[in-house]
């Protein structure tokens, strides 16, 4: 009795250990990671300062600033996720899908199409944006 007692406390030292040295090996606090997340952030805030100015330019002169978006869009989608980084996957195509509805709302917009379908889009892309902030906050916290 207790030898199995022994065992089990042995037995459930060892599996907290073991969690704990999984937890503390988070290959996603990795300095690649890191620099991924600064790198994203970038390309997004980038995306965002031309869509502020996409909001205010005329339709005749949208053109040069929607392709601007669109190679900013491809930088995003081009980054590099680091090494057992997967989860980041995810909210990268998101953050590309929310851009594309971006550019669409724009080239609706400078067809002339209808101003409550374009509003519509850019509220929808702005909720988007604000989602992808506060994804971008809490990861860059999960460093420090």
């Amino acid at each position: 009795m207790k030898k199995k007692i022994t065992l089990l406390i042995t037995l459930m030292i060892f599996l907290l250990v073991s969690i704990s040295l999984i937890s503390c090996t988070n290959p996603c606090k990795s300095e690649e990671a890191e620099d991924y997340i600064r790198n994203f952030n970038n390309t997004f805030e980038e995306f965002k300062d031309t869509f502020d100015l996409a909001e205010s330019t005329s339709r005749i002169a949208l053109s040069p600033v929607i392709s601007d978006m669109q190679e900013i869009k491809r930088d995003l989608n081009g980054l590099e996720l680091p090494e057992n980084c997967d989860k980041y996957s995810d909210m990268q195509d998101y953050s590309v899908e929310a851009m594309e509805k971006a550019i669409d709302a724009f080239m609706k917009f400078q067809q002339q199409e209808d101003e409550i379908k374009v509003i519509s889009i850019i509220e929808s892309v702005r909720t988007r944006f604000e989602y992808i902030e506060n994804w971008i906050e809490e990861t860059e916290e999960s460093f420090k």
